[in-house]
C-alpha cells in the first residue's frame, strides 16, 4: 500500500514546484509564531509550539491533503457537513 504522498509527488511539475514552496513558506511564516504563542498560553517551554507545530504537519503531509484537514496549531473551527 503506497502512501497518497507518493501520488502527490507524481503529480508535480516545474509550474506547480514554485506554487507549492511558495504556499509551503507562508504556512510555516504563519504557523512558527501562532505555535510558540499556543505553547506560551498553555504554560508549557515554548519550543513545545515549535514541536507542535512541525510533527503534525509532516505527518499529516505523508498521509495526503484534504480541504477539510487543518493539521498543525490552529484556531480554525471544526467543520461540520
Amino acid at each position: 500500500m503506497a502512501l497518497p504522498l507518493s501520488q502527490m509527488v507524481a503529480a508535480v511539475n516545474r509550474n506547480t514546484l514554485k506554487d507549492d514552496l511558495m504556499a509551503g513558506l507562508t504556512g510555516a511564516i504563519v504557523a512558527l509564531p501562532q505555535g510558540v504563542a499556543f505553547a506560551t498560553i498553555a504554560g508549557m517551554p515554548s519550543e513545545y509550539g515549535l514541536y507542535a507545530e512541525r510533527i503534525p504537519a509532516i505527518i499529516a503531509a505523508l498521509f495526503g491533503s484534504s480541504w477539510l484537514r487543518v493539521s498543525g496549531p490552529t484556531t480554525a473551527p471544526p467543520v461540520y457537513l
